[in-house]
């Protein structure tokens, strides 16, 4: 890597290389260095290393619940629980024109797994469920839940030993049509107090659930209106 201190050629996709290779380093056989990676399964494998060598860092289970978009909705339904998001799981194409009924239109489909909005659809009627149905493969893993309306929020987090640092976050804008991939994103962007306060203490609460610890992370918010008393 271009402006590193060291270089270590190794394959970090073989977990027992990525190991024997960091533990040869002598800042981590004293404990001043964690493995960090990049995107989720960097990050994953960084854990995994980690843990083996007894270094600080977020832990695999956690790094595992960030990435599993149903274990994170079903966590973070807890702290709404008044007004908890409907979701249901699809382990076959052929079954979302019935699930989306389940759940009601509009609604969105998302990979399970997965990032930047990647096969993630929204679906509006009958019609555009069986559209959609024909672009996923027959037997796959999806997360569809309910569509909540608002703007959405990309917001950056830092955390260390726990405590997590908001930097900022940014309007994201979703592409035209059913694909809801972001098209770029949009600050700064401001928010009144009160409405900055929720989405701090949202994202904060969410990581700790998941049990995130160490380095960035990135996360979206729907700024849905307030719900109706009664």
């Amino acid at each position: 890597m271009r402006g590193a201190e060291r270089r270590v050629r190794t394959d970090w996709r073989d977990h027992p290389r990525l190991v024997g290779a960091v533990a040869r380093l002598e800042e981590v056989r004293r404990g001043r260095a964690a493995v960090f990676g990049f995107d989720p399964a960097g990050a994953l494998a960084a854990a995994r290393a980690n843990e083996e060598l007894g270094l600080p860092g977020t832990p695999t289970a956690a790094v595992t619940a960030l990435m599993d978009k149903a274990a994170l909705r079903a966590r973070s339904n807890g702290l709404h629980a008044t007004h908890p998001v409907s979701f249901a799981r699809c382990g076959r194409a052929d079954l979302i024109p019935f699930i989306t009924t389940l759940i009601g239109y509009p609604c969105v489909i998302k990979p399970r797994w997965g990032a930047d909005g990647e096969g993630v659809r929204l679906v509006a009627d009958p019609a555009g469920a069986r559209s959609a149905a024909r672009g996923y493969p027959t037997v796959t893993d999806l997360l569809v839940e309910e569509y909540l309306v608002g703007p959405e929020l990309a917001v950056a987090t830092l955390s260390r030993e726990g405590r997590h640092r908001i930097l900022g976050w940014s309007r994201r804008i979703p592409a035209a049509g059913p694909d809801l991939t972001a098209t770029g994103h949009r600050l700064p962007i401001a928010l009144d107090a009160t409405a900055a306060e929720a989405v701090r203490s949202l994202v904060r609460a969410v990581l700790d659930l998941a049990g995130h610890r160490d380095g960035p992370s990135h996360t979206e918010v729907v700024l849905t209106p307030p719900a109706a008393p009664g």
